[in-house]
């Protein structure tokens, strides 16, 4: 996939996917808004399915540029603190497969997993944010990263359920 020597190359496929992801969910916040059915929860239209498609496909890059972060920078922030990283990504891998799966599969079980992943993947998310800008992650990123996570909390459209 990615070559060892290649930084630049990791560097270019951990900032699409940061950007892929942040329109996915864009894309499904608004999706979810204009929606004729209700809520999107329940996949029982086509419009469901593909909004639900678009949130996993969302948890799952950003999970992948968090891991590229992990690659980028482990070596300056340290293994214990880069593990955070890791963690983080694997949280929202976890969140993402198990809310298809529990919404649109009817594996209700998993709603346990997605709400346990999303915890782990949102509380890291912001510490290794912060680890991040030590390490000399510039700035603004740092700071987009850690407003991004507390605005797309508050204000997404969860219906309360997050």
């Amino acid at each position: 996939m990615i070559a060892p020597n290649s930084t630049a190359r990791l560097r270019m496929v951990t900032g699409t996917s940061a950007i892929l992801a942040g329109l996915a969910w864009v894309t499904k916040d608004i999706g979810s808004r204009v929606s004729p059915d209700t809520d999107y929860f329940n996949c029982n239209s086509s419009y469901d399915y593909l909004l639900n498609g678009i949130d996993t496909v969302a948890f799952l890059v950003l999970g992948l540029a968090l891991f590229g972060l992990h690659k980028i920078f482990r070596s300056a922030m340290g293994e214990t603190r880069a593990v955070i990283g890791l963690v983080a990504a694997a949280g929202f891998g976890v969140a993402g497969l198990a809310n298809l799966s529990e919404h649109c599969a009817g594996l209700d079980a998993l709603g346990l997993a997605y709400v346990i992943g999303l915890i782990l993947g949102m509380l890291l998310l912001v510490a290794f944010g912060v680890f991040l800008r030590r390490v000399g992650l510039p700035s603004w990123c740092t700071w987009l990263l850690v407003l991004g996570t507390v605005v797309g909390v508050l204000f997404s459209n969860q219906g309360g359920l997050i």
